[in-house]
């Protein structure tokens, strides 16, 4: 864990965490009043071990050539993400649309639109700050919302985006983009139970903060949603500009 990523688990009121992997609770979600620090207590060999990764030049060639489930055949071409692999936050959708589809970027058409009114509304660019991707990575041909085995064939993609980008904090839009980072079952309308509150991602000796909030496409047939929307990008710009101050000497 490098020193943004200690700065935004403070910022959120989490604090950094070592645990072994039988002690990870069994959702995304942790409860902070039930984090334990155990680095002192676990030996090196009781500490998931951080994975080997591939290049960024090979993880794309791997999404380019998956044909892992029944989209790879609906798709024009699949959609790998964009902005900076080093960038200092990532947003994860959920699926790519028509447009993401012939363009070959996320968030193409309209709900990309809205979703850079979003940033930009929190003083964020998605070309300069913020690298987005989505759960999966191709088109399905109805647009239907991603089937379970589909979001799993797609797991490993997003689990290597994120852990050679290392953001400081992850952005998840709508349930299915929650469901895959954060690797938990819920149906739809519990959503509002994962707003509001800081989870965490873990991979390797990585632990990131994220945020859920609703997913652009969703807001635009149901405006009345942004409210709780601008709340949630309130707490992840605010998270960013306290992990953003020098740490205390106290």
């Amino acid at each position: 864990m490098d020193e943004r990523q200690r700065q935004a688990w403070r910022a959120l009121a989490l604090g950094p965490v070592w645990q072994r992997r039988h002690d990870l609770p069994v959702s995304g979600s942790m409860n902070i009043d039930a984090i334990a620090t155990v680095a002192d207590a676990a030996s090196p060999d009781e500490v998931e071990s951080t994975p080997v990764l591939p290049t960024w030049t090979s993880l794309r060639q791997a999404v380019d050539a998956c044909a892992s489930c029944p989209r790879a055949t609906s798709r024009t071409r699949p959609v790998f993400g964009s902005g900076p692999s080093q960038a200092t936050w990532m947003v994860v959708g959920e699926q790519p649309d028509e447009a993401d589809d012939a363009a070959g970027e996320p968030f193409s058409g309209a709900a990309g639109q809205l979703l850079e009114q979003m940033l930009g509304a929190i003083g964020a660019s998605r070309g300069r700050d913020v690298f987005i991707t989505q759960s999966v990575k191709c088109r399905a041909g109805d647009d239907r919302p991603p089937r379970p085995d589909e979001l799993d064939a797609c797991s490993g993609h997003l689990r290597h985006q994120i852990s050679l980008i290392r953001p400081a904090l992850i952005l998840a839009l709508g349930h299915a983009a929650a469901r895959s980072v954060l690797d938990v079952d819920t149906p739809h309308h519990d959503l509002r139970d994962l707003r509001g509150q800081a989870h965490v991602w873990r991979g390797g000796e990585l632990r990131i903060p994220v945020v859920v909030t609703h997913n652009p496409a969703d807001l635009l047939r149901h405006p009345q949603d942004k409210a709780q929307a601008w709340a949630d990008l309130r707490l992840v710009r605010r998270s960013l500009d306290e992990a953003a101050q020098p740490a205390s000497s106290e």
